[in-house]
């Protein structure tokens, strides 16, 4: 008697939910990122150092977070789309977030990035 077994079983990469290695690592960096954007506020004066953190996290770090919160991370395809969509849904939560604190008569840079950056980690880490 012959015993026919598919094969493409045997090739088919484990899948498990919890990232792993480089992605990890991304992922951790990626939910801090409002927090070390918040910590370059406290540096003296006008300088680089200062303002290119708070700009690129306001840019891109709730977009980001809001698009890439995948187990499997994103497709192929998909990759592009998401960095396209990444300033634009940044810049939304950005006015969403300062419109509220506008309303409760609470708004400050500094409140802003605290809305913000918590609003990234809790993206990131909920997975």
């Amino acid at each position: 008697m012959i015993e026919v077994t598919s094969q493409a079983s045997q090739f088919r990469p484990p899948t498990t939910d919890a990232p792993h290695g480089a992605e990890r690592h991304l992922r951790l960096l990626a939910g801090a990122s409002g927090w070390i954007a918040l910590a370059a506020t406290a540096l003296p004066g006008p300088s680089p150092l200062r303002w290119i953190p708070v700009l690129l996290f306001i840019l891109f770090g709730p977009g980001c977070a809001a698009l890439y919160p995948q187990p499997d991370g994103l497709a192929r395809g998909a990759r592009l789309e998401a960095v396209a969509l990444a300033a634009p849904v940044s810049l939304s939560l950005g006015v969403l977030a300062a419109t509220s604190l506008f309303l409760v008569e609470a708004f400050s840079a500094t409140s802003l990035l605290v809305v913000l950056a918590v609003l990234t980690t809790v993206s990131y880490t909920h997975l």
